[in-house]
């Protein structure tokens, strides 16, 4: 609850609303939990790189609230069996939040699942009934979309849970049950400790569903608690070395398989909502399907592989481009021979985790190239044009 002086809490109750009539409402109140957390950039010249160095913070934090109030325990076996499938929803960056979820659950729970663009959902006339599960993955809470299905959701008798960092949002006001995403106040409109605090959620979530399920007792907050001292722990001088490159170019590819596919679509994102460069994700399997083609001499390639038992088919993909004049920029967690990356522009080795948290901490690099790669364009990185924090109309 927010602490304030006694008369500032007589005069909100003294405070009168008027509908847009002029006739007195009544509006109940709503006491916020609000952490106490600097508001302002500090020494920081951007909110972006302020909340990027934060999610070690929020992810220590996670760890501790869902270890110690427990908001998981509406998951037990009666709960999970109720449902048949799972589906997770959300726009732009919590859509990947929402995929990265629902291969969490299928891989680690073992429960069908499928993400879905919340402003396709809304029109698709879904199969979803009483014994389907939505959560609704939406930093703010307010995104005109997602708030859209979940509305339909309801009216189609499914369950709901919201998955959001605002509590006191309209989405948060009308599902059945509410996730805290925990990351704190985020002011840039490129979404970077949130997305990262989402997928590790849904990490959790999936472990605590599949230990439910089989009866084990994994210590998975230890090993979410574990990835802290890796996130922020990134090589800046050689990221900042590529971003002054990359800044030059007018297009830049990123490909990778299952997991890293994703990281993929949310790196070509981040660069391309703030940097204003053309990017595209790939999976790297898709390459002859048409991508191949627009592969020119130099053009900048980023190749993701964080899974040992698909590394091999992710190298294939990166020497298929890379023969065709690609720059290959490869990014791993893993220790892969020189040989195999013989004529690779750069290798970058990440520091080395599980195969399914890789890319609670991979993402990071991408989000810091780029934030770099608009610091060297002369851009601003927390307000991109034509772009809003919150997207609170269809």
């Amino acid at each position: 609850n927010i602490n304030m002086p006694q008369n500032q809490e007589e005069n909100i109750k003294n405070i009168t609303f008027l509908n847009i009539n002029g006739e007195i409402i009544v509006k109940p109140a709503i006491f916020l939990n609000i952490e106490n957390q600097q508001s302002g950039k500090g020494k920081y010249p951007h909110f972006m790189l302020k909340e990027i160095e934060e999610t070690k913070n929020v992810i220590q934090r996670i760890s501790e609230i869902y270890k110690n109030e427990n908001p998981l325990k509406i998951f037990t076996k009666n709960f999970i069996n109720k449902f048949n499938n799972i589906v997770l929803i959300g726009c732009g960056t919590a859509y990947h939040a929402s995929a990265m979820g629902a291969k969490y659950l299928e891989k680690i729970a073992r429960i069908k699942s499928q993400a879905h663009i919340a402003s396709e959902f809304r029109y698709s006339n879904p199969i979803i009934d009483e014994k389907t599960l939505c959560i609704f993955i939406s930093q703010s809470g307010e995104t005109a979309d997602t708030i859209a299905c979940m509305e339909l959701a309801k009216k189609l008798k499914a369950t709901t849970i919201a998955l959001t960092n605002v509590l006191y949002s309209t989405l948060a006001q009308n599902v059945d049950y509410i996730l805290p995403v925990c990351a704190g106040r985020e002011i840039a409109v490129a979404s970077t400790k949130a997305y990262t605090a989402q997928i590790s959620i849904m990490y959790i979530i999936a472990n605590y569903i599949n230990a439910v399920k089989q009866n084990l007792n994994f210590n998975y907050y230890q090993q979410i608690s574990s990835l802290c001292e890796i996130v922020n722990n990134q090589d800046k001088e050689t990221i900042q070395s590529i971003a002054k490159e990359i800044a030059k170019t007018d297009k830049v590819f990123f490909i990778g398989r299952d997991l890293d596919y994703i990281t993929c679509e949310e790196a070509s994102l981040k660069l391309k909502e703030i940097s204003y460069i053309n990017c595209s994700a790939l999976a790297s399997g898709e390459l002859k399907h048409g991508f191949l083609a627009l592969i020119e001499s130099g053009t900048p390639v980023f190749v993701v592989a964080t899974n040992p038992t698909l590394l091999e088919k992710t190298l294939n993909g990166a020497h298929e481009a890379m023969s065709r004049g690609a720059k290959i920029i490869f990014i791993t967690t893993l220790n892969v021979p020189k040989e195999k990356t013989k004529g690779f522009y750069k290798c970058i080795n990440l520091l080395e985790t599980t195969k399914d948290a890789a890319p609670i901490t991979s993402i990071i690099f991408f989000q810091l190239l780029a934030y770099y790669t608009s610091c060297e364009k002369g851009l601003n990185p927390d307000q991109p044009r034509n772009l809003a924090k919150s997207v609170t109309v269809e």
